[in-house]
């Protein structure tokens, strides 16, 4: 009798088997990947709140270095790395708002750029009075 190659377990995947696993695994990457996305803007928007709240503190210190608040990021301001991730946001000093006495409040920024350009939150603040917006990104 001898080896005979027509039998039916030794042929392999058919077409039809290939397209179903195909098939699904696009299926779970489809669900999977929008997912992940998110979980990567989420990690980049707590780095930005990371570096307002050394921001912060970095302006307090400037404060009792200088008896004002600094309104620039760069050296002779907070002297931070302003890329808090590679071009993911943007952080800036603003003009205060409200009730200040002459120079002693400040409001910091982050404004997302790039990848994170798409972030439901937009730019996250805090100010010298520690509120922070918007308050569900926090």
């Amino acid at each position: 009798m001898g080896n005979n190659r027509n039998n039916r377990g030794d042929r392999g995947f058919t077409l039809l088997e290939l397209m179903i696993v195909v098939v699904v695994a696009a299926v779970i990457a489809g669900i999977a990947y929008p997912s992940y996305k998110e979980q990567v803007r989420k990690g980049r928007r707590a780095a930005a709140t990371a570096a307002l709240i050394d921001a912060a503190s970095r302006q307090e210190q400037f404060f009792l270095d200088n008896k004002s608040y600094t309104t620039t990021v760069a050296a002779g301001g907070l002297n931070m790395d302003a890329d808090v991730q590679k071009g993911t946001y943007t952080l800036s000093v603003d003009a205060p708002t409200g009730a200040c006495l002459l120079d002693r409040c400040y409001r910091l920024r982050a404004t997302p750029e790039g990848v994170q350009a798409d972030d439901a939150c937009g730019p996250l603040t805090l100010d010298s009075e520690r509120i922070k917006a918007p308050t569900n990104c926090w």
